[in-house]
């Protein structure tokens, strides 16, 4: 193989995966698209192969032809790019499973005040939600067990169980002037 066609292939090896890659993560980030997961974890083990077998060819390159010594080292380290790459978006999808996401909405006509998820060992303070609001918040819970939303109404003191809750779970609270409704998303 021509050394110029070997640093093409390089160049090409290095940013497919990073490109793919990044498109599938970020699709999945902000779409939570279930099935993009498999797809990733389908990709990084393919693009692993791919990229040894372009680390062979430059690395090949690199040792056999004094001429292309240097122009080598940039499409290997772009290949060498894919590892930490693909391991922080592993690190990320693990961080962002483990959350348990709440959406609020008030569609009551009084502001909800010291809004907090209160778990055994743990609360998360939300704050405010003004009326005909909605809020989506996240917290990680540190054991799966029940947990429970507190706040004020008006000169009322509210506390609604949201349940059992486990990571990756998203769940509609929605508060009226009457009732407050927790669904579990599936």
């Amino acid at each position: 193989m021509k050394p110029k066609t070997t640093i093409k292939i390089g160049y090409i090896i290095g940013f497919l995966p990073l490109i793919i890659g990044s498109i599938v993560f970020f699709t999945w980030y902000f779409t939570q698209a279930d099935f993009l997961i498999s797809t990733g974890l389908i990709i990084i083990p393919v693009f692993l192969i791919i990229c040894m077998i372009g680390l062979i060819l430059i690395i090949r390159l690199f040792f056999i032809n004094n001429q292309f010594r240097i122009k080598a080292i940039l499409p290997m380290l772009v290949i060498l790019l894919n590892i930490p790459v693909a391991y922080g978006y592993i690190s990320w999808a693990e961080i962002v499973l483990r959350r348990v996401y709440v959406v609020i909405e008030n569609k009551s006509t009084m502001k909800l005040d010291s809004l907090v998820i209160d778990g055994r060992n743990e609360s998360k303070f939300i704050g405010e939600i003004n009326p005909e609001t909605t809020r989506t918040v996240y917290f990680y819970p540190v054991e799966e067990i029940g947990y429970y939303l507190k706040f004020l109404k008006g000169s009322s003191k509210l506390k609604q169980n949201i349940g059992y809750v486990v990571p990756g779970d998203i769940y509609d609270i929605i508060i009226t002037n009457d009732t407050i409704n927790v669904n579990l998303r599936h």
